[in-house]
């Protein structure tokens, strides 16, 4: 919330009070509401009009008709009320913010493009990773462009305003800034079917500022907005995934998603050598896969046939597969409370032992859906209090599997063991 938008909400709630509850005159609140419209002439002039406010916009007009006409208790009353629908409109659609990573370094990042030309396919892949400092950068945007933020209200059939405070919103990530010395092992990150790279940046930039690199692929047509190396915004195609045809269609989609995974791994290894930034900086040989979902299954496909040193399953979507083995790679899965009674338990049994759910969970908590409007969790679709105990939990694994060291945790991780 810019100053100017503050400073107008204040000044309409004390002139709505003095005018409702003190019943000051209109000549005493004639220099209040000179003040007013000098406010908000401010506030449209450097913020531009903002629609979340813009009921306030009209309280001057409204305090003249309750000054020169009859109707004052009925213009008293419409006041209140815009201010009350205000309110509670900059509450539901506030600027989220991300907080900072607990790690000790600076978090960079890079996008590449990569093209499949096999399957003309092309995805966009954010890689984050550590770093020493960002002196004289500015940190990303979490949507990394207007046209992303328009995509995503698009894919939810809102008006593109709606969302429009999203493009306020900033990182901790720094980019194309330089990757500390040495080879650092490597995290893959997969979304789920209709979620993006984006809504898991708190993770991503989470494990970069513990010295991991990240790659987080936007998979496109799955991802509900990627953007193009040209620009254009690809929306997630609803047709691949049919409710009449769910588990036939899940087990495409997870072809997809497996063979965008490995087309990355082996680009990786090529970026390696090549990169102008991570140059010699990818140990391929630590990796470690993160899937939510969708995501999460297809990367259980891949790993039943190709090895890596550990697999984090958040809600791993595995019903579409057809056959289930015990893994022979280290693995970990996390399943919300919201997914109890599915079809995923009986797959998860087989893969592992080592399954957990954060209690009260819903699916959505594995992701920072939450953070696009606090009506998530009045709802019911998001939760609270999960999200440490997932970030722990994966930290603490990644430590243990990836660098050889037992991480400290401060309190216990509130993680049911479900056997």
């Amino acid at each position: 919330m810019s100053l100017f938008v503050f400073l107008l909400w204040i000044l309409s709630c004390v002139n709505i009070f003095r005018i409702v509850v003190l019943k000051r005159p209109g000549k005493e609140m004639i220099g209040w509401f000179i003040f007013q419209l000098i406010t908000t002439i401010l506030q449209i002039r450097f913020d531009g009009i903002t629609w979340r406010i813009a009921l306030l916009y009209g309280l001057p007009l409204i305090w003249f008709l309750h000054n020169k006409t009859n109707f004052k208790k009925l213009m008293a009353l419409l006041m209140v009320t815009l201010f009350v629908m205000t309110s509670l409109i900059v509450v539901v659609f506030s600027t989220p913010t991300i907080e900072a990573p607990s790690g000790r370094y600076v978090v960079g990042t890079t996008t590449m493009y990569l093209i499949d030309e096999i399957r003309d396919r092309e995805l966009p892949v954010h890689i984050y990773y550590p770093s020493e400092n960002s002196q004289g950068k500015s940190p990303e945007k979490w949507f990394r462009s207007e046209s992303m933020v328009e995509g995503f209200a698009d894919f939810y059939e809102m008006p593109d305003f709606i969302l429009s405070q999203l493009n306020d919103v900033t990182t901790n990530s720094y980019k194309d800034i330089e990757v500390i010395e040495g080879e650092l092992p490597v995290v893959i990150v997969s979304h789920g079917w209709g979620s993006f790279s984006a809504l898991h940046v708190n993770l991503l930039e989470l494990l970069a500022s513990y010295g991991y690199i990240v790659v987080a692929p936007d998979h496109t047509e799955i991802a509900t907005v990627s953007m193009l190396h040209t620009g254009q915004v690809v929306l997630c195609n609803r047709e691949l995934i049919r409710d009449d045809y769910l588990l036939s269609d899940g087990l495409d989609v997870i072809d997809m998603y497996e063979k965008d995974l490995e087309f990355i791994i082996e680009r990786l290894d090529y970026l390696n050598d090549h990169h102008k930034i991570l140059y010699h900086h990818l140990d391929l040989d630590k990796l470690a896969l993160i899937g939510h979902s969708t995501g999460g299954g297809a990367q259980v496909s891949y790993v039943m046939e190709n090895p890596v040193s550990l697999l984090i399953g958040m809600d791993a979507w595995l019903e579409p597969l057809e056959k289930v083995r015990p893994l022979e790679t280290e693995s970990i899965f996390m399943r919300s409370s919201q997914w109890a009674d599915y079809g995923n338990d009986s797959n998860l049994r087989v893969l592992t032992d080592k399954v957990y759910e954060p209690k009260g969970s819903r699916h959505q908590d594995f992701t920072m859906a939450y953070k696009i409007s606090p009506a998530l969790r009045v709802i019911g679709y998001t939760s609270s209090g999960s999200r440490q105990a997932v970030e722990e939990s994966i930290l603490s694994h990644l430590e243990r599997y990836l660098m050889n060291r037992e991480r400290s945790i401060k309190k216990k991780i509130p993680l049911k063991e479900l056997r």
